[in-house]
């Protein structure tokens, strides 16, 4: 199935980059294509989305209130994609993930390369956080899973991985160096 990208998606994408130029980039559009884009979305709406800014564009409140909004949407267009993967018995679609920085260099790209090798028609997406950025995400939608500390993840749907002991490293000579926990 080919994707083809609504203004909600090129809009999400322009948050995300916060800048036409790099969402045009990474989208495979042009930097004008974007912009009639979302000059065509906020006729639509009827409200400014974003505020130009000297390296881009930054959402205005109304974008803010917004966003949610459009988030949503496209999370239901992705679920209805998905469904309809599922009745053909295909799996397909994006994977987002949310992680943060040592569980993307070590863990990750082992992930990536078993979707890569058994799913080839399943796009992963990392985003990069701390607990508190994962932890909305998720609740907002914005990926469909992520790695947190149980911690922080006391109101979602959590699954033990590992059980990653902390050490304490202390010099030679430290009263507390040759103590057993």
């Amino acid at each position: 199935m080919k994707e083809i990208r609504d203004r909600y998606d090129i809009f999400l994408k322009v948050c995300e980059t916060g800048n036409f130029s790099r969402a045009a980039e990474a989208l495979n559009y042009t930097q004008s294509g974007i912009s009639q884009m979302m000059a065509g979305l906020e006729e639509e709406l009827g409200v400014q989305l974003f505020a130009r800014i000297k390296k881009g564009v930054i959402l205005t409140d109304n974008g803010k209130r917004l966003l949610p909004y459009v988030q949503e949407m496209v999370n239901q267009k992705d679920k209805l994609r998905q469904a309809a993967f599922n009745i053909n018995n295909k799996v397909e679609g994006k994977l987002r993930i949310g992680s943060f920085t040592s569980v993307t260099a070590m863990w990750m790209p082992d992930v990536i390369r078993f979707f890569q090798k058994n799913y080839p028609q399943v796009e992963v997406q990392i985003f990069d956080g701390n607990y508190d950025e994962i932890r909305d995400w998720i609740i907002h939608g914005q990926v469909d899973c992520g790695f947190l500390s149980s911690i922080v993840a006391f109101d979602l749907k959590f699954y033990p991985l590992l059980e990653d002991p902390l050490c304490a490293v202390m010099p030679k000579g430290h009263p507390l160096a040759g103590k057993n926990a």
